[in-house]
Formats: C-alpha cells, structure tokens, sequence
C-alpha cells in the first residue's frame, strides 16, 4: 500500500466485523466486513465465507486490521454524493489462503 493510501486507511478504518449471514434462499455463511468511519456509507465490501471456515475468517479479519488486505485505498463520492471508501484488494475469495499466507497472516 503506497504513502497516500495508508492515510486514508489510517484515518478512516474502524474495525471489522465478523457475523452469521442468513439469507432467506440461501445456506447460512461468514461475513467478514471492514467498518469505515468518517464516510456517508460505512458498510462497503467483504468477504463471505462458509460457516466452516471461522479460523480463516480470523485470519482475514487480522490482515484486514493491519491494513494488508489491501493494494490501495481510497475515499470516493457516488453520483449521490455519498462519499465512502473504495478499496483494491490483495486477496482473493478463491486463493484467499494463499494470498493469506503469502501476506504473512
């Protein structure tokens, strides 16, 4: 993550949450979402994992928290004019223990 993007992050990264998703038609799963603060729309991305995968929810909630989840991080406003965070991710869902592992978490 470059200089600028670290300050964004520095300045508007909350926390992250991990919680029990159970939609209506679908099997129950793992949400793990970054909370942004100082933004119009705090609840922006994630990740969904199945309920039998909490060690590595865990994992990504770590990476996350350290900031190297992500390549670069930016604050936007969509044509509504709600500002909210846009983010360039370093791991993804179907290499995501991988892409863990090779962050150091």
């Amino acid at each position: 993550m470059d200089a600028a993007s670290r300050a964004v992050f520095d300045r508007h990264f909350s926390h992250v949450e991990i919680t029990v998703k159970s939609p209506e038609d679908e099997h129950p799963y793992l949400s793990v979402e970054p909370i942004w603060r100082g933004v119009d729309r705090p609840h922006v991305g994630g990740w969904g994992l199945p309920m039998n995968h909490r060690t590595l929810a865990e994992r990504l909630k770590r990476a996350v928290e350290a900031g190297a989840a992500y390549r670069c991080v930016s604050k936007c406003v969509d044509v509504y004019g709600k500002s909210y965070i846009n983010t360039g991710s370093e791991i993804l869902g179907r290499h995501m223990n991988a892409d863990l592992r090779r962050l150091g978490y």
